[in-house]
């Protein structure tokens, strides 16, 4: 019965995690970096020191919509630390079995080195 309750408490807390996680993506998604109403006049220095502090407000409240995804990922993951190596055992084989991986794998780092270097 207790391990019962603790999964169920587990489940409930991941399912937390995973709803609160949507909504800081949505966010993140709705943070523009600079707005401007198309009626206003700027002269090019004003313009530059306006983008400036528009994109430093924007960052720094990403930055700390990021953190608070730390925060929740952290939760998630130490939920399943215990049972990661049990699950690598039913994992690895289905993974390497996987027709779809040679071709995911040049995918996923095209995609990993355009977000580092670029």
């Amino acid at each position: 019965m207790i391990a019962k309750k603790v999964l169920q408490d587990f489940l409930t807390t991941y399912k937390n995690c995973n709803l609160n996680l949507v909504k800081i993506m949505e966010k993140i998604c709705d943070t523009p970096l600079i707005e401007f109403d198309i009626y206003n006049v700027f002269e090019i220095k004003v313009l530059r020191e306006t983008i400036r502090n528009m994109e430093s407000a924007a960052v720094t409240k990403i930055l700390d919509m990021y953190k608070e995804v730390v925060v929740y990922v952290i939760i998630v993951y130490e939920g399943f630390e215990p049972y990661i190596g049990q699950s690598r055992i039913h994992t690895v084989p289905n993974f390497t079995k996987s027709v779809l991986i040679p071709f995911a794998m040049p995918i996923i780092c095209d995609s990993l080195y355009t977000l580092f270097y670029m």
